[in-house]
């Protein structure tokens, strides 16, 4: 075999563990999917109305590798901006995964602010 045979099919092989190191440690580390958006709340009341909310969702600090870093950046501005309310949620895939029991916070069928 070639040098530059053996060369190139050494890239390739190494390509899926590239891009899976990227994917995993550096893609979501680096660049959060920050969105901003303004939302009608019907029947929260006059004090709700300029309310901000901040909201985190599927983080991806899984089992393996440690995300300080990724987490202080996501946290610290949101932190510095002092919503009203943090919301912490959850993929749909975790969020669905078995139905609502009487005893799960979600098995109720609507939501009133009269219960906040």
């Amino acid at each position: 075999m070639t040098r530059p045979l053996k060369y190139g099919l050494g890239v390739l092989a190494a390509n899926p563990v590239l891009l899976l190191f990227y994917g995993a440690l550096i893609e979501i580390a680096l660049h959060p999917d920050v969105q901003h958006r303004e939302v009608e709340l019907p029947g929260l009341g006059e004090d709700w109305s300029d309310a901000t909310v901040a909201m985190f969702c599927d983080l991806q600090v899984g089992m393996w590798f440690s995300k300080t870093g990724m987490v202080e950046r996501a946290v610290d501005p949101v932190v510095e901006a002092k919503p009203d309310v943090v919301l912490l949620g959850a993929t749909s895939s975790t969020a669905t995964r078995r139905p609502p029991t009487s005893r799960s916070p979600r098995s109720s069928t609507s939501w009133s602010p009269d219960r906040l």
